[in-house]
Parts: structure tokens; sequence; C-alpha cells
């Protein structure tokens, strides 16, 4: 069993994107963002992370493993929630003399060996920087969606990228989605934030990100 202390980061969460980044997408003009843009840009960020289950921007992270025990190569393989890893301090027991041994087994999914007391504490850095294009494509994509709930359904001067389309280009990345039969104009109904409607046709993608200690929970 572990747990999970939040990243050292001033709260709450910084947005996935900056105005900045979503000024220039959606070609606004406002130096100062609109109310309804920041609370989009705040809504669209908690939906994401809520689904993968994973902060995503890059931070530092502690968690504490309950259940580790001596025997390296017997039991010691456990996953950090945080992805991708890119960088581990020595871990530490509860008695503060340090575990024998931390080995990283996949960065990418978090897999790591432990070796220690009952009890270790993991200290490390992960996360995205900058955040990945196919990921900037969803954010976007729920932005509009959600300042159409808030009455701006003209947001912007992109195009939609509709439903039922399975794929779109971002320069040479080519960024596959699943389809969902759930309309836009009922995705952007849904009152008080991302509904589960809107995020299946990027299902695709997002699941790319999911942590595997969420994966394993649900």
């Amino acid at each position: 069993m572990s747990r999970f202390s939040e990243f050292e980061h001033t709260e709450p969460l910084p947005p996935l994107f900056d105005y900045d980044t979503v000024k220039e997408w959606f070609g606004l003009t406002e130096v100062t963002p609109d109310v309804k843009v920041l609370a989009a840009m705040g809504a669209v960020s908690k939906a994401i992370r809520d689904y993968t289950g994973c902060v995503l921007t890059k931070g530092e992270f502690t968690e504490t493993f309950d259940d580790v025990v001596f025997e390296y190569e017997k039991d010691g393989v456990r996953y950090l929630r945080e992805t991708p890893i890119d960088m581990l301090e020595p871990p530490t027991m509860d008695n503060g003399l340090g575990a024998q041994s931390l080995e990283v087994l996949n960065a990418k999914t978090g897999k790591v060996r432990l070796h220690g007391s009952p009890q270790v504490i993991v200290n490390y850095t992960a996360g995205y920087d900058p955040i990945p294009e196919d990921l900037l494509i969803v954010y976007m994509e729920l932005i509009r969606l959600q300042m159409a709930q808030l009455g701006e359904s003209s947001f912007g001067n992109s195009t939609t990228v509709a439903p039922q389309e399975k794929a779109v280009w971002v320069g040479t990345l080519k960024v596959e989605y699943a389809v969902s039969p759930t309309s836009q104009a009922t995705q952007s109904a849904t009152a008080g934030g991302i509904s589960q409607a809107a995020l299946a046709p990027w299902a695709g993608v997002l699941d790319n990100y999911r942590s595997r200690v969420k994966l394993v929970a649900t």
C-alpha cells in the first residue's frame, strides 16, 4: 500500500497550459483573460487530471510505501503514481537509516523496485515539461466545450474537431482518438464542469497518460 503526498508547488495546481497558449490557439486579443476563460482552464485541467490520476505537470512528489519487504527479488516491485520519472532521491525508511536500494525499472510507467524496511519513503521528480502536443489538442477542444457551457458558443476562431472524426494532425503528429456516439451538443449541455461524455471521444489519447496506480484502482 502507498500513501501519496501532493507535490510541492503552490496550491491550487496550475492549469495544464497557461493563458498565453490558450490565447494564441483561439486567436484571442484580450491581454487580461476573461473570468470565464480562467474558469474553463481550471475545469478542464481538473477533469484531465482526475481521469488520468496524474498531476502531469512536472513537480516534486513524495510517496510512502507501507508494505515493502526485505526480499529484494521477491516482492520489491511497486509503481509510483506520477510519470514519467525524471529523478529519484535516495529512499528513506521510517527509522531514517535509508533503504538498501531503489531501482527504476520503467520510467514511463513508474515501475520501480524497492528494498528496505516495511515502510519506505520515496521522493522523486516526475511529470511533463512541456506537456505533450496530443494533450494540448484535447485540452483546447475541452476548453471550447466548457466555454459553450458558459454561454460562449462561438468562442475563438479555430475549427472544432468534430467527435465523429477519428484523427487529427498537428504538424507531423497524428493524434487518434476513440469515437463516441454522444453528440457534441449533449456533451456541452452538461452543467457543472466537464462530463465523462465530453472526455469519451478523447479516451484514446488520455488513456496513454493514465497512472498505473489509477488503472489498478479502477
